[in-house]
């Protein structure tokens, strides 16, 4: 059989490519699919780099919705901004005030935490679906009510928490203990919270809480010194994505006062068994 040399290989190679082994040294027409188009190729080029050319391309643009957020890898998320709203002048009041609410919802890592909600505290365990921990809250001052009660100024409690989560659904447990020497009371709060499947855009929660008070809390707010369940009520939180950073927040709050808390003379007969609070407002995630 006749040796086939390595030079005579590589010119037939050319004459396939080229179209023209001795006149143009490049392709005349791109081939392959419609609207499909490739770089320039020398007479002689073959192996890897001809099939590099030549090989569709197999990455694909990965489509998002506009302004969806991104997973947060930053270890200290900081969301601020305030809220308009109409509430109480007093827990129990049948009269209401319009008054500015500062938001803030901040995280270091999973350990601190500061926020609206649940105060400044620190997470002592954390895990997916749990947590335990202490907070310090403030409560707001009150003015003197003629004929009633007199004036109460701010403080400040200190306490525990513990919340355990399924899925969409969670619940919270957290002890008071009034440190500011105001009421020297306690309270015992729960909530259940539900994530409402949503879009990208809008996120949803709504809750229902009940709050027990002891002796000296309900004497103090309240004129009585009988303990037990103050109240009950529910809420939603609405958040709507406007942009990658800004969002529009809407957070509605309804209480039911009950036994000693709904026959106070500061409700019976100058408020209001019903209270609710509804607050409209903006923050910025930096």
């Amino acid at each position: 059989m006749t040796k086939i040399y390595p030079a005579l290989v590589l010119l037939i190679i050319s004459i396939v490519l080229t179209g023209d082994a001795y006149g143009n040294t490049h392709l005349k027409r791109p081939f392959g699919q419609k609207g499909q188009t490739f770089k320039n190729i020398g007479a002689y080029s073959y192996g890897k780099k001809v099939a590099k050319v030549f090989r569709p391309s197999t990455k694909k643009k990965k489509k998002r919705g506009k302004w969806a957020r991104k997973k947060s890898k930053n270890n200290f998320p900081i969301m601020l901004g305030g809220l308009g709203a109409v509430k109480p002048e007093y827990e129990g009041s049948n009269k209401y005030e319009f008054s500015g609410i500062p938001f803030i919802d901040m995280k270091y890592k999973k350990i601190f935490f500061l926020n609206y909600l649940d105060g400044l505290g620190v997470n002592v365990l954390y895990a997916p679906n749990f947590r335990f921990g202490i907070a310090l809250n403030y409560y707001e001052s009150r003015d003197f009510i003629h004929g009633y009660s007199d004036s109460i100024s701010l403080g400040l409690d200190t306490g525990v928490f513990g919340s355990i989560s399924f899925g969409r659904l969670s619940a919270k447990l957290k002890f008071r203990q009034d440190i500011s020497g105001v009421h020297n009371g306690q309270l015992v709060s729960g909530r259940l919270s539900y994530r409402v499947p949503s879009s990208k855009k809008l996120r949803v929660n709504l809750n229902v809480n009940l709050t027990h008070a002891d002796d000296e809390y309900m004497e103090t707010y309240f004129l009585h010194d009988g303990g037990g369940v103050k109240d009950m009520g529910g809420g939603a939180i609405f958040m709507y994505l406007l942009d990658k950073n800004w969002t529009f927040i809407t957070i509605a709050n309804y209480t039911r006062l009950l036994n000693d808390a709904a026959k106070s003379p500061l409700v019976e007969y100058a408020g209001s068994k019903n209270p609710f609070w509804l607050g409209l407002g903006f923050a910025y995630r930096f």
